[in-house]
């Protein structure tokens, strides 16, 4: 995955699973990158497919007790 350091909510990401793809898609990400967050610097990620966002809630009381509520699949989440 090629992202945009400075991106976010899908915008500047783009999924290249060879070598000839991301050369292709290089110009372009950095192009949306730049336009969209003034940053054209771009990074390279290890894509995971079917992954899941889980979020754990985690309480304390500031007094070293600390407890995990509950977990959250936010897979489905967008923009929240």
């Amino acid at each position: 995955m090629l992202k945009s350091t400075a991106g976010g909510g899908g915008k500047g990401m783009q999924l290249c699973d060879t070598a000839d793809a991301l050369a292709a898609a290089f110009d372009s990400v950095q192009r949306t990158a730049k336009s969209s967050f003034g940053d054209a610097r771009v990074y390279l990620e290890r894509f995971v497919s079917k992954a899941r966002h889980t979020e754990v809630q985690i309480f304390g009381d500031g007094n070293g007790r600390v407890i995990a509520h509950g977990e959250c699949d936010c897979s489905l989440q967008r923009r929240n």
